[in-house]
């Protein structure tokens, strides 16, 4: 497995993750909650949408080695997916 890290500090982001797509890379984007209507199109390409550093680490650190955060983000308060919806 391959690892490329690019942080993208320019305007040209939609085309570097429109680039990225195309070659098949994975995508994960960094930023905070307040730019993602801005960003939609680039986290809809993206694999995971991060808006703080620690979980690009944990999303690394599921990728390298399979290991899941001791404690979901959301503490006491985590309701699993399959229990919110109706089947």
């Amino acid at each position: 497995m391959t690892l490329t890290l690019y942080i993208n500090q320019n305007n040209y982001i939609a085309f570097d993750a429109g680039y990225a797509a195309a070659l098949g890379k994975s995508i994960i984007t960094l930023h905070p909650p307040s730019i993602s209507h801005m960003l939609k199109e680039v986290n809809a390409s993206a694999n995971v949408m991060c808006e703080d550093p620690s979980q690009v680490v944990e999303t690394l650190a599921y990728v390298i080695e399979g290991s899941l955060p001791s404690t979901p983000r959301d503490g006491d308060l985590f309701v699993p997916f399959t229990d919110r919806i109706e089947i």
